[in-house]
């Protein structure tokens, strides 16, 4: 690698040094014959010949022109970063443009300050760093210019050998037949190494200065420049060291007439300060959920590859991809504060999913306490699989009853226990009531309020449970539902995402909209490969969803089990608690947002008889209690206002 290096005191040729001399004379030699016999044996074949040997069989010229890998960016709605994903190489791909001359002089001059003027090799300085290598006995210049470091990170690697060298040099030639001056350098800058495991003069500035590298001082691009001799040693966290590295540097720029002495000395008097950025991940149950789409999701198999493949995953973490998502900040803060607000110290975890009804979009997502400690998401289900609903799964019950023209009028004795039997329980099947219910025979609204199961279970017996599995498909639950009578008290496990997704079809009048966590996808030239449209369609009759809005917004109201849900303005909703309360929920919504709330114990151990104000906990009391607080911090944003 050139550059700048204090004189040394000449020493004798050893025998040890004077093979490795005379490779780099031959080497030097091959280049110029190659040059000269360039009408006979064009340089191309030579160089293909060599790099097979060196460097496998990949074609050279095309490992030389691809883009080199890129970090995908992941953001939220509002185009703020949630994170970064990068294979072994962060980088970030920059156009020259965006290099300030005084960061692209600073490389230069350390590494090729004549690189504008001579050609594809500087001959001149092979031969200068063969006889300054002659002189000191020892290897100390390797008379490689900027292309020929570019072919070597690239293509031939740090290993010494005659062919390596060779292709060095026929390959610069070759790269400079189809590059100019200013893409190689540009490709060059994108591709180097800084240290860290950061790649790219643009990511360099970022993680060592916590700067885009349009911001970088004349101190800060000299030390960087430096850095790419040797960054182990010379990145900008090096110490002394690493000042020193920078001093020379900036003596370098003065030296070649890269910056005047003024500069130069200003530049020296100032301390070396490196700010580290480490780039975090936002909310990172969504994150992850995300990641897990990209890698996985078959929806975007013409966009990024098959599913699972190689391929897909060098198109996520090497692609240069740009991920717009469907996730508010704000909401998610909400959702955040409103969890652990109100189970702050009771020793239960909380769950909270919220989309909105027209489009699927999930805005907030809280998954769990802690991704560090536990990488389940309870809110979609994503290693963990959900929860028994409880009387939450009624709701598919009451939508297939009014599908089914049964009159909201229809009355049951509420007497507990009862016992039904039905064709999937011919046995019989004895239910009692988990809540204290109203004497008597009560209508279809005011069981539904009340979460009378042996009002429900004798609706499931006119009702017929595979009519509201298919009821439930329709609305969005896509988790495994066995024909038991017992469904009707929720039984089969579902997610948080289901509920949310279900209930959203009657917040939407019957129109259900596949839950979406990804909007857009963009390449690394600005090109759309997936656009996330809503995928949406009409699954239940308008009539029908407006007759289960109406029953459910008695939940939310006086002597409803879900009051403490209220928002002050219209909202629907259903609570759900499973057997000895090991499972609570409230799922409601109104027709900005569909939100659906889990409190429980994730490892299941903990039945909750005692955790609310000594009471039990129903889905009427922390859950509901969750959804308040935040659907009405959610909803009083200016802009829902406005449109509410």
């Amino acid at each position: 690698m050139s550059g700048f290096h204090p004189p040394e005191t000449p020493h004798p040729v050893s025998r040890r040094a004077l093979p490795q001399l005379l490779l780099l004379l031959v080497v030097a030699s091959v280049v110029l014959s190659s040059l000269a016999l360039a009408g006979v044996l064009p340089a191309a074949r030579m160089a293909t010949a060599a790099a097979l040997e060196v460097g496998g069989d990949a074609h050279p010229l095309g490992r030389l022109l691809a883009p080199p890998p890129a970090r995908s960016v992941i953001r939220a709605a509002d185009g703020s970063v949630l994170a970064v994903l990068h294979g072994d190489q962060d980088r970030v791909v920059v156009p020259l443009s965006a290099v300030p001359m005084t960061v692209r002089d600073a490389v230069l001059a350390i590494e090729d300050a004549r690189f504008y003027a001579h050609g594809a090799l500087d001959l001149r300085g092979i031969a200068r760093a063969a006889v300054a290598d002659v002189a000191s006995g020892h290897i100390r210049q390797g008379g490689s210019d900027l292309t020929q470091q570019y072919v070597k990170n690239v293509v031939t690697g740090d290993r010494r050998s005659l062919h390596r060298k060779l292709v060095e040099a026929l390959d610069a030639i070759q790269l400079q037949r189809h590059l100019s001056k200013d893409q190689i350098l540009a490709a060059y800058l994108n591709r180097v190494y800084f240290g860290d495991g950061v790649y790219g003069i643009a990511a360099a500035a970022e993680h060592y200065f916590s700067r885009p590298v349009g911001r970088l001082t004349l101190a800060q691009a000299a030390s960087l420049a430096g850095t790419i001799a040797n960054p182990e040693r010379y990145r900008p966290t090096g110490g002394p060291v690493a000042r020193a590295r920078r001093d020379q540097v900036l003596d370098r720029m003065a030296a070649v007439g890269f910056a005047s002495p003024a500069r130069v000395a200003a530049a020296k008097r100032q301390p070396l300060r490196p700010r580290p950025h480490r780039e975090a991940v936002h909310f990172p149950y969504f994150v992850d959920d995300v990641t897990r789409a990209l890698l996985d999701d078959h929806a975007l198999d013409r966009a990024l590859g098959p599913a699972g493949s190689a391929a897909r995953r060098r198109a996520v973490f090497e692609g240069g991809l740009r991920v717009a998502t469907t996730l508010s900040p704000a909401d998610q803060h909400l959702a955040e504060q409103a969890v652990t607000g109100r189970l702050a110290g009771v020793g239960l975890g909380g769950a909270l999913i919220s989309l909105d009804p027209a489009s699927g979009a999930v805005v907030a997502m809280v998954g769990g306490r802690d991704f560090a400690s536990s990488k389940v998401n309870l809110a979609t289900g994503q290693g963990g699989g959900g929860f028994p609903p409880g009387s939450s799964f009624k709701v598919f019950y009451l939508v297939s009853a009014l599908e089914q023209g049964i009159p909201a009028s229809t009355s049951f004795d509420t007497a507990s226990p009862t016992t039904v039997t039905a064709p999937a329980c011919p046995a019989g099947y004895s239910v009692h009531n988990a809540e204290p219910a109203s004497p008597g025979r009560i209508a279809l609204a005011q069981a539904t309020a009340e979460s009378v199961n042996t009002y429900y279970a004798q609706l499931m017996v006119r009702v017929g449970t595979a009519n509201a599995i298919r009821v439930a498909r329709r609305m969005g639950i896509t988790s495994p539902l066995r024909d038991y009578c017992s469904l009707v008290l929720g039984t089969e496990n579902v997610t948080p995402l289901e509920l949310a997704s279900a209930y959203a079809t009657l917040a939407a009048g019957g129109i259900h909209c596949q839950p979406a966590t990804i909007t857009r996808i963009t390449g690394p030239t600005g090109r759309v490969l997936f656009d996330g449209r809503p995928s949406c369609r009409r699954v239940l009759d308008p009539q029908v969803a407006a007759a289960a809005v109406d029953i459910l917004r008695g939940v939310v109201g006086p002597g409803g089990t879900g009051f403490r849900a209220a928002i002050g303005r219209p909202v629907a909703g259903k609570t759900g608690t499973t057997t000895s309360f090991a499972d609570a929920w409230f799922t409601g919504f109104t027709p900005q947002l569909a939100t659906s709330v889990w409190v429980g114990d994730p490892l299941r151990q903990t039945p909750m008889a005692g955790q609310f104000d000594g009471g039990p906990v129903y889905g009427g009391t922390f859950p509901a209690l969750i959804f308040h607080d935040y659907m009405a911090a959610a909803l009083a944003a200016p802009l829902r206002h406005q449109h509410g």
